[in-house]
């Protein structure tokens, strides 16, 4: 493994519905599907950011803590930025909690779950350790 990339390059289809990541294509980016479109080049609207409080409440003008949606907008894009083993590991996470709204419970309880992101954060810290950049 050279770079949070993996060689031979590989592509993870089943770590998060719909999403991929492929070493060799876009260069490792979370994309949708087997397109060639990155993920972070799509962000939720927050079409009722004004509408909602923190608590959920609907109240006209609602305070957001100096949080604007450019900056909810700007994490969703620098979170899926992150390319290779370390974007592997936010659907891998993003999975496991997904799969804790369908079934309930946390996912830390499921050995499934957790030797998955186990494995997963493994792959990133031996990433780290080697060093350097791929692609």
């Amino acid at each position: 493994m050279s770079g949070p990339s993996r060689g031979p390059a590989r592509g993870s289809i089943d770590l998060y519905p719909g999403l991929v990541v492929h070493d060799d294509r876009c260069g490792g980016w979370i994309t949708l599907g087997v397109s060639r479109l990155p993920a972070w080049c799509l962000w939720p609207a927050w079409p009722n950011w004004d509408t909602h409080s923190p608590d959920g409440e609907r109240e006209p003008g609602a305070p957001h803590y100096g949080v604007r949606p450019d900056d909810l907008a700007a994490l969703w894009v620098n979170l899926l930025s992150v390319r290779g083993e370390f974007a592997r590991l936010l659907l891998v996470l993003a999975n496991a909690e997904r799969c804790d709204r369908l079934r309930g419970g946390s996912w830390r309880e499921r050995r499934r779950h957790r030797q998955r992101v186990s494995a997963q954060l493994r792959r990133c810290l031996k990433a780290l350790a080697e060093g350097g950049e791929h692609g």
